[in-house]
Order: C-alpha cells, then sequence, then structure tokens
C-alpha cells in the first residue's frame, strides 16, 4: 500500500509513466500521476493523453511514501515543484527519476549519489525494481546526519573508558 507520486507535465514521457504505474502496481504500490493541472495531460505523440490524480495545488510530498520525476517533464526551474521534491527527499523518502528529470533533482540540489535517489535513462524493469527496493526500507535514515544527542552520548561513553 505504499504510495509513489509520479511527477509530469504536458510532453512528458507518457510510455514510461504507463509503464511505471505496471510496475508499481505488481508490487503493491499505489501510483498517482501529479502534474501542473487536473485533468489530463499530453504525451509527444499527438492524442496520447494521460489522466492526471492530483495537482500540485491540492498534492503534498507529506502524502507520498516516494517521488519519481518522469522524462520531459519541463517542471525543472519551477520552486514549487524543486519544494515538492525537496521536502520528499528532507523526509528521507526514495526520490527517482529518469531521462531529463534527473535534471530537476540537480536543480533542485539533490545529487544523484545520496542514499534513496535514483537515476536512469529510461523507465525500465531495473529502474522500477530499485524504486520498489528502496520503498521496502521505507525511510533512508542514511541520509541523515547523527543526531547531536546521539554524538553526545558517544563522546560520552568514549571518556568513560
Amino acid at each position: 500500500g505504499r504510495v509513489v507520486h509520479i511527477l509530469a507535465a504536458d510532453g512528458c514521457d507518457l510510455t514510461g509513466i504507463r509503464a511505471m504505474q505496471q510496475a508499481l502496481l505488481a508490487a503493491g504500490a499505489v501510483p498517482h500521476v501529479i502534474a501542473p493541472h487536473k485533468g489530463a495531460i499530453t504525451g509527444r505523440r499527438r492524442g496520447d493523453e494521460l489522466t492526471v490524480d492530483r495537482s500540485f495545488h491540492t498534492a503534498s510530498s507529506a502524502e507520498c511514501d516516494a517521488l519519481v520525476v518522469a522524462h520531459a517533464t519541463g517542471l525543472t526551474g519551477q520552486m514549487a515543484v524543486a519544494t515538492y521534491v525537496q521536502s520528499a527527499f528532507r523526509h528521507m523518502k526514495p526520490v527517482a527519476a529518469w531521462g531529463d528529470g534527473a535534471e530537476l533533482l540537480e536543480a533542485a540540489g539533490i545529487a544523484a549519489t545520496e542514499p534513496g535517489v535514483f537515476t536512469s535513462e529510461k523507465a525500465n524493469r531495473s529502474f522500477a525494481k530499485d524504486i520498489v527496493t528502496a520503498l521496502s526500507m521505507h525511510r533512508h535514515w542514511d541520509r541523515a546526519d547523527t543526531h547531536p544527542t546521539l554524538a553526545m552520548l558517544a563522546t560520552m561513553a568514549g571518556q568513560e573508558d
């Protein structure tokens, strides 16, 4: 029952989104397409549309367990979207992107080398498997610095020896 937000916009890789949705559903996760507007988004091919589940105005990254940015979203440079992605990252949630969606992560200050961050050229099975595996961990606490209280306790324990 984990919820995954797939960030998309008009002109993005709808084939990749559909493949991602199928892989997530097969793993028991619930994918939601989040876009700048409700209704449907259009793909690169004429007449190709995909229904949007929520818009950025009504969705929050606090409602998902992971976040995936689709290829060719056109969302890079939009502060509201950068904040959305940064919020998921700060909450130690898995964050992923394929294609040029990785540029949005980079623009938001999220390095692809961070724990629980995944990028790929395409939305393929391997990429989907990485996301599902990351979901099984729920949060990626290894991103966090050592809490000051734990650091103090470790220091105190070292002084007792």
